[in-house]
């Protein structure tokens, strides 16, 4: 009995906090409505093809990438040394960063946000960016859903080049 109870506890919290991921949805919305007016035109279609990413794009995206962190990490910041640039890559919150930008980018690479997007929908994407963020610790994602898949391997992959090139560079 005390089993059951606690299971339906945890159905509960769990269902709290699936309301509450649905609650920062809007918010999540409007910073990818944002993300797209970063770009030029000429910008979104490289964006949106397989074409190699010029350096004003790249620029962009790790500006956008750092603003998105420090909106993360917002009051949690305060009384906490922040991460020398070394340490940066490792943090979760600084990977959970990248994952959003991904994300703002295949979204971007299909066509733009649709108005039709169901809150639902983007609150699953964010369940999988949590996912493939906690996955990069790790030796990977057991999914069979492809999308979650490839996410994380495309996170993994940017994480472990700006672990390089931060590791590469007299700049730590």
């Amino acid at each position: 009995r005390s089993i059951a109870r606690l299971f339906e506890w945890r159905g509960h919290k769990a269902a709290d906090h699936m309301n509450e991921l649905l609650d920062g949805v809007t918010a999540i919305l409007n910073e990818a409505s944002q993300f797209k007016k970063l770009f030029s035109e000429s910008e979104l279609k490289i964006i949106r093809s397989d074409k190699e990413f010029t350096e004003q794009i790249n620029r962009k995206l790790i500006v956008t990438t750092d603003e998105i962190y420090l909106q993360l990490i917002g009051d949690n910041a305060l009384g906490i040394r922040q991460p020398t640039l070394g340490e940066l890559p490792n943090t979760f919150l600084y990977r959970m960063s990248l994952a959003l930008m991904l994300n703002y980018l295949r979204w971007e690479e299909s066509g733009g946000l649709h108005p039709k997007l169901k809150p639902e929908k983007v609150r699953n994407d964010i369940v999988d960016l949590k996912i493939a963020t906690y996955a990069t610790y790790f030796n990977g994602v057991l999914s069979n859903d492809k999308r979650l898949v490839a996410l994380y391997e495309k996170l993994n992959f940017v994480v472990a080049v700006l672990i390089h090139n931060i590791s590469s560079s007299s700049v730590r």
